[in-house]
């Protein structure tokens, strides 16, 4: 979309322009051919995932409980034979953690002694799974990284309010395309949306190439609009870790956004100075330890 003579201008993909105004009222009402050509339009205006429904369309209700994540599916230690990896009889190395030392020096004399011994320590956690390798390059999607780690729940909640509209937005699908395919078919990911409101666009996925493909086509269809509500986005975010009937070992909420919450956090009136950001964290985050949840929430700011 461009500015042409005060309107926004639609261009389809069979290259024709029109009034965004004038066509989104004739898709509206059930039209979805180019006037001029007749071609049938795949991508069509209002069909994008906002979080208002369409006009005499109702959206489809969420689920009150958030427990419909992808099974983790782990793979069977025949897998693992089957990559290459020689193990021990009733050795599961998913349960092994890789620790590597590396001491200040090779070899000291039984004649000398030291107060002091510097050593280096390396630790890193398995993956649940042996990392099989690629089957091919991916026309569309690079391959996920190859070196093992634990694998993790990620819920990404993303600020399409008004003010995200242009660069912010193109630089927000940008990140998230990075984010997504890094993400192996072990993780899992959940996409929140929140304007006004706030929208579960979908379930923890596992990030396999179709799940990946689904997280993509989501988040690049997204459009801004609204109201910055933080809190309830954030809640939601909250909401699908807490429901998730399975758990991988690493679990994350990250934060997208460009501003301060329109709706909970206020520095203005009473007496209180700087806005109390403690406020947009649900209390099952910083209810105190007795909480019982312990997810990190990862804060990541858009400026002009």
């Amino acid at each position: 979309m461009k500015q042409g003579d005060g309107h926004a201008i639609f261009t389809a993909e069979c290259s024709h322009s029109f009034h965004f105004h004038c066509i989104s009222s004739n898709v509206k009402h059930g039209n979805q051919l180019c006037p001029v050509c007749r071609a049938k339009w795949k991508e069509i205006p209002f069909l994008a995932p906002t979080l208002d429904p369409l006009p005499g369309r109702a959206s489809a209700p969420e689920p009150s409980v958030f427990d419909d994540d992808e099974s983790l599916d782990l793979q069977p230690a025949s897998s693992e034979r089957s990559s290459g990896n020689k193990n021990v009889a009733g050795h599961n190395p998913a349960k092994t953690v890789e620790i590597k030392t590396y001491p200040e020096v090779s070899a000291a004399s039984c004649s000398n002694s030291y107060d002091n011994f510097t050593v280096l320590v390396h630790i890193k956690a398995a993956s649940t799974v042996a990392r099989l390798n690629p089957r091919g390059n991916q026309a569309i999607l690079p391959q996920p990284s190859q070196t093992p780690r634990a694998p993790v729940d990620l819920v990404t909640v993303l600020d399409i309010s008004g003010s995200m509209a242009g660069t912010k937005l193109a630089l927000l699908k940008r990140a998230m395309g990075f984010v997504i395919q890094n993400l192996g078919s072990n993780d899992r990911l959940s996409v929140i949306a929140f304007s006004s409101t706030a929208r579960r666009l979908f379930p923890l996925r596992r990030m396999s190439d179709t799940g990946r493909q689904h997280a993509l086509q989501a988040v690049n269809s997204l459009v801004a609009n609204g109201g910055t509500n933080i809190a309830e986005g954030l809640r939601k975010g909250a909401k699908v870790m807490e429901d998730r009937r399975e758990k991988n070992p690493v679990a994350s909420i990250i934060l997208l956004s460009d501003g301060q919450d329109t709706y909970t956090v206020s520095g203005n009136g009473g007496n209180q100075s700087q806005p109390n950001y403690q406020l947009l964290l649900p209390l099952s985050i910083h209810g105190g330890d007795n909480a019982g949840f312990q997810i990190p929430v990862h804060a990541f700011g858009f400026w002009r």
